[in-house]
């Protein structure tokens, strides 16, 4: 696979692991749940920008 297309994926399942992680945590009003929600949804975006960048 090329190397870009790893990145965009690997990105998106941060993003993806993110928002799963704060609907689990919002339903469940677990306080761990949401705030590591939260910092994969920031890993996935910034990898996202920084790759953005980097092209």
């Amino acid at each position: 696979m090329n190397t870009r297309v790893m990145h965009i994926l690997t990105g998106a399942l941060f993003a993806l692991a993110g928002i799963l992680t704060l609907i689990e945590g919002v339903c469940n009003m677990r306080a761990s749940n949401i705030f590591i929600g939260i910092g994969f949804v920031v890993v996935g975006a910034l990898y996202f920008i920084r790759k953005k960048k980097l092209q």
